[in-house]
């Protein structure tokens, strides 16, 4: 029978060295989700963390954050508990950690290791912050200095910053700093004090104060949560756009509104005068005024005429705090003005871009519009073309060029390299003032050949690209079919060592029978 025996050793060892038949030491660790779209776990939540092996033979275990072995304990607040599962056929070892009451302690990394292998996980534990006794309207009057207190509570112990229009406030150190910043610690948790010095009517606004909890063993683990603060300053009207002259210009018998819009706080009551001479002031009647409180606007609708032409017409704008008052005056409108000076700024091969500049601007401007015309034969040698060869030009509406230059226009759709008479004018509801002095200017060759280059650029690139992910594609499919190979091959050799057996026995019953 010994040669039995050895047939079958030789025959399993066989199979090994072909197959590579052996247990499996790789495991696989769950990705931690948290719920409702949080990218941490909250304080107190259940949560368990599974880690699976495919030998049910292996030693596995998990490790703390500390680097210490979680006990089989179930009356532990933290402890793993192992489970047989069935997976295709075969059992698999199922190392579950469970966290009963989750605490911020609990943060960090956590290891699922056999006697061969391991792999980490990140687990993120919060106490999210909570605003306490911090106030979301306050209202004070102008001049005073006040702070603002905003107090947050929660683990990691969070910081507070400041901004104001997405802009953060600091504290430059000066006495004579605007913003002062003081941090302390209470019972209720971490409060940030932000002192505004000397309120004026420019200080309204809402004040954001953000609370950041970082967990310093863990870069992902992290949030901020943020609270407004609503800052009234009480003061007298204030107009935004100042205190000067405000011209309003009309045609003749047109009907025009007067707004008048003063910033104030308690909101302010509106009067109009106009006056009858220099220091006589004829009131209107509150019918006569369209009051709107939602915006905090008083129109007066006039029609111009020439009794109202270059007559002022005052609003005065009053709450408790005190009152100011604007003065507007009606002006007759005209033609705009005539462009004094054209001058080119950059050229394109479909593009020219003009600077157009006026001595004084008297009139409203609606528009900009240029004639142009190629600069040919008839009118090469002239300095400027005749005013006769202008009807031949074409005429287009110039755009604005927003540069953060004010009289910067763009021309367009031209043609390439060629060279162009151009003048222009402007026009508003009246007409058109008369047209500028002629430049010539002309546009560029269009660069082809960069535009072929960064094509064939980007078309290398993509191509590159797939091929790389049809590379990673192609490895990640023979490493499935490796991995199925190897599952296929390792149940058809224990069959077949099985098989062995079964016919061994049979042999010697047989044997003995004989």
């Amino acid at each position: 029978m010994k040669w039995l025996f050895y047939v079958i050793v030789f025959v399993y060892l066989f199979y090994r060295a072909v197959y590579g038949l052996k247990e499996s030491n790789s495991l696989y660790v769950e990705p931690i989700t948290y719920e409702e779209d949080l990218k941490y776990l909250p304080v107190g939540t259940r949560k368990t963390i599974a880690c699976k092996v495919l030998n049910r033979n292996q030693k596995v275990e998990w490790l703390n954050n500390h680097g210490n072995v979680v006990k089989h304990e179930n009356t532990n607040r933290v402890f793993s508990q192992t489970k047989h599962l069935m997976n295709s056929g075969r059992i698999v070892t199922e190392q579950v950690l469970t966290f009963t009451h989750a605490v911020v302690e609990d943060s960090g990394v956590y290891t699922c290791r056999t006697d061969k292998t391991s792999q980490e996980v990140e687990l993120c534990v919060i106490d999210a912050s909570d605003f306490v006794n911090t106030p979301k309207e306050i209202a004070v009057n102008q001049g005073r200095s006040y702070t603002l207190s905003c107090e947050a509570r929660g683990q990691p112990e969070p910081r507070i910053v400041w901004n104001r229009n997405g802009e953060d406030i600091k504290d430059d150190g000066d006495d004579s700093s605007k913003y002062r910043l003081m941090e302390k610690y209470n019972r209720q948790g971490f409060e940030s004090l932000l002192t505004i010095t000397s309120l004026e009517a420019d200080d309204h606004g809402i004040y954001t104060c953000t609370a950041i909890q970082e967990n310093s063993k863990l870069s992902d683990c992290s949030l901020s949560k943020s609270w407004n603060i609503t800052l009234i300053v009480n003061h007298a009207p204030v107009f935004l756009d100042g205190n000067d002259i405000e011209l309003v210009y009309a045609k003749e018998n047109q009907s025009v509104d007067l707004v008048c819009s003063a910033s104030a706080f308690p909101k302010s009551s509106y009067r109009w005068f106009h006056y009858e001479d220099d220091h006589t002031l004829f009131e209107y009647s509150q019918k006569q005024i369209i009051d709107s409180p939602d915006t905090g606007e008083a129109t007066l609708s006039i029609v111009a005429d020439k009794s109202n032409y270059d007559r002022r017409f005052l609003c005065r704008a009053t709450n408790e705090l005190g009152n100011n008052s604007k003065t507007f005056t009606i002006v007759q409108m005209e033609k705009p003005d005539k462009p004094s000076e054209v001058n080119l700024v950059q050229s394109s091969d479909t593009e020219l871009v003009l600077n157009i500049s006026w001595f004084d601007i008297h009139f409203p401007i609606d528009g900009i519009e240029a004639q142009y015309m190629v600069v040919s034969g008839t009118n090469l040698k002239r300095k400027t073309p005749r005013e006769a060869e202008w009807k031949r030009g074409k005429q287009s509406e110039l755009v604005k060029v927003d540069d953060g230059e004010e009289n910067i226009y763009s021309l367009q759709d031209l043609e390439e390299e060629t060279e162009y008479w151009i003048r222009v004018r402007t026009k508003n509801d009246i007409g058109y003032s008369p047209w500028s002095s002629p430049i010539s200017a002309s546009t560029t060759k269009s660069d082809t050949t960069l535009l072929i280059v960064t094509m064939e650029t980007v078309t290398e690139s993509e191509t590159e690209t797939d091929e790389e992910k049809l590379d990673e594609e192609t490895k990640d499919n023979n490493e499935g079919e490796v991995s199925s190979h190897n599952f296929e091959g390792t149940f058809y050799g224990l069959f077949f060592i099985g098989g062995i057996f079964v016919l061994g026995f049979i042999c010697v019953f047989v044997m003995r029978m004989v």
